[in-house]
């Protein structure tokens, strides 16, 4: 495994991607992904796991302290005030939040994704059964199926890592928006909510693309599956309204 002298990192580019580390061109380039843990470091069970986590929260917690001591910022717990005027701030934000249709809109669409695979759950074994029965007729060369299957299983790999992110990442959008003090603006900063809601978009476009793909493999599926490409659409629409300059948002590495 690389180490960060062996490569060159890209400063920030974990901060506004769609955390599938497993499909990232930049994983090795990535202060995230550098530090990703080796088999036996993944066992939960394993004593290296912790070890390597409890090595890893030490060390950020001392850049913390380092950096807000640079930067002037008080690290002292807060007092019982300040914690009961966050947390009627934290209210009333989400409160706004379940009322305003973009986040609506992406809670029902999780929720759709959630009852149609619930429902067709014994579709995709059907398909199986299918693709081996037009390879024995003729119909499919053994290239073709493989080729089908993998769009398949790419597809709904697509949909279901997606399915809960796009709401959740433009309500952190929306709760920036909300929370916008003008700060980034006026020190000549992208804003963070822009850089959200990019990702959000994203997310939901390559949704779209996967749903159509599936309605293309599965035509007899297709009108179950105009619900949430219907919402997918409505989530660019309003993402595109509601956060404008979110398209010119530059996330590094990505888009540099």
């Amino acid at each position: 495994m690389l180490n960060k002298k062996q490569t060159k990192l890209i400063t920030g580019v974990h901060n506004y991607c769609d955390r599938w580390c497993e499909r990232c061109s930049f994983t090795q380039r990535c202060a995230v992904g550098i530090e990703s843990f080796t088999n036996a470091q993944r066992d939960m069970d394993n004593e290296a796991f912790w070890r390597t986590l409890s090595q890893n929260f030490a060390r950020t917690i001392q850049f913390l302290k380092e950096a807000a001591e640079k930067s002037g910022f008080d690290l002292a717990p807060p007092t019982t005030e300040e914690l009961l005027e966050f947390d009627r701030k934290d209210v009333e934000t989400r409160a706004i939040l379940a009322k305003m249709p973009l986040i609506d809109t992406a809670k029902t669409y999780s929720k759709q994704v959630i009852q149609w695979f619930k429902i067709h759950d014994k579709t995709f074994e059907e398909r199986g059964f299918e693709l081996i029965q037009h390879i024995d007729l003729g119909i499919k060369t053994e290239e073709q199926m493989l080729e089908q299957g993998v769009l398949f299983g790419d597809s709904i790999e697509v949909i279901q890592w997606y399915m809960h992110f796009i709401a959740v990442k433009l309500s952190r959008a929306m709760h920036g928006k909300l929370e916008d003090d003008g700060w980034e603006t006026d020190n000549g900063f992208q804003k963070d909510s822009d850089g959200s809601a990019k990702v959000a978009l994203i997310a939901a476009e390559r949704s779209l693309l996967a749903w159509t793909q599936l309605a293309v493999l599965l035509p007899d599926f297709a009108d179950s599956m105009l619900p949430m490409l219907a919402n997918l659409q409505k989530i660019v629409r309003l993402g595109e309204v509601e956060f404008p300059e979110a398209r010119q948002f530059v996330r590094a590495g990505f888009d540099d």
